[in-house]
């Protein structure tokens, strides 16, 4: 395997998916699984530029709910509030990407609290805030 790292922003494979061709540009049939790696790595780094601000998620989610954000940032146990923070979790780390040490420290928990909230069972309403940015 070999690796080309040209600037922090570039990087470039060669014979990583084909290791019978040792040039920068690989033959046909290994475009597709190229591609893939590439489009892997991208997911991987979460390099999305339309990231929405974790506070003005949390008032989104705080109107729908009739919630504050001190209360979604706060421990409270309550239905209600639990709800709309689980709901915060599943949008911010696996719709939005964000990190769930960042997520967690925006809501004073701990990573594996938020972790668990953005993988439990899917709450109805969740992709109305993908738009939101």
């Amino acid at each position: 395997m070999f690796l080309v790292i040209l600037d922090n922003s570039t990087r470039f494979y060669i014979g990583l998916l084909c290791p019978d061709r040792r040039d920068s540009m690989p033959p046909a049939p290994c475009t597709m699984r190229w591609a893939e790696a590439l489009k892997r790595e991208k997911e991987t780094l979460r390099l999305r530029k339309n990231l929405t601000d974790l506070r003005a998620l949390a008032r989104e989610i705080g109107r729908e709910e009739g919630t504050t954000e001190a209360e979604l940032r706060s421990g409270n146990r309550k239905k209600r509030i639990s709800k709309a923070r689980r709901r915060f979790c599943q949008l911010a780390v696996v719709e939005q990407g964000y990190p769930g040490a960042q997520v967690a420290r925006f809501l004073g928990g701990t990573t594996s609290a938020v972790v668990r909230a953005a993988n439990s069972e899917e709450l109805p309403k969740i992709g109305s805030h993908l738009s939101f940015h």
